[in-house]
């Protein structure tokens, strides 16, 4: 069944976006959902779906990007590497999100102060985007083995005599940590990259509850990204 009287049977969307949808329905619907998605998007079609930063909406938002990727044949575009089921849910304190950093208008200010509500610390959200001609996008380290590539998913952890963060490929998180003597001109990026980075990664040493990052290790992070 289609989801609205109005749309045309035969109707499919070059671009579907859905913004604060399904923080607001039940999660034991989407799989309701999932195969309207597949119907309406047209043979080169993008879908687009954003959430707040918030954990019980991350958490039911890769749920449904899960349901996506097991029950229909969309391509899974962004942010994720790897079309895995993620790891987020294999822990229940996990979640993933995104920060976006912005200079709010003055009416917004206004808006805030007497709602309680500022974004000077970053603005969360979750989102995912498929695509239905199995295109892919293509990171900054695509000619690098995929394995060697991740994502940054946490800020950086700071503790006296180390720093660490989390990394993610779409398939497996990792805890990564880089003590302050192993500080080197190959790994100097780790301080500076921030969340949604690309890493490239070579030269881990895994230990019981991490994988360390070494002076010979390689931790590269996208120019663009790395903050001067």
């Amino acid at each position: 069944a289609f989801p609205h009287p109005l749309l045309h049977e035969n109707k499919q969307f070059d671009l579907i976006i859905a913004g604060n949808v399904f923080a607001e329905i039940e999660s034991a619907v989407y799989h309701q959902v999932v195969p309207v998605f597949d119907q309406l998007l047209s043979p080169h079609g993008t879908l687009l779906l954003i959430e707040p930063g918030t954990r019980a909406a991350s958490r039911n938002l890769i749920n449904l990007r899960n349901m996506l990727l097991e029950q229909t044949a969309l391509t899974l575009y962004a942010p994720c590497l790897e079309r895995g089921l993620c790891p987020s849910l294999d822990n229940p304190k996990d979640w993933c999100h995104q920060k976006l950093f912005w200079s709010a208008p003055e009416f917004i200010k206004v808006i805030d102060r007497h709602t309680g509500f500022t974004k000077e610390k970053g603005v969360r959200f979750a989102y995912f985007t498929f695509r239905k001609d199995g295109k892919r996008a293509v990171h900054p380290f695509c000619d690098f083995p995929r394995e060697k590539v991740w994502r940054v998913v946490s800020y950086l952890i700071k503790s006296k005599g180390e720093e660490r963060l989390f990394v993610c490929n779409g398939k497996e998180r990792i805890l990564v940590r880089r003590l302050t003597k192993n500080v080197s001109a190959k790994n100097r990026d780790f301080s500076q990259t921030v969340r949604g980075d690309c890493v490239l990664i070579d030269g881990l040493v895994k230990r019981e509850a991490f994988f360390e990052i070494n002076k010979d290790s390689l931790f590269k992070g996208t120019r663009a990204n790395i903050k001067t």
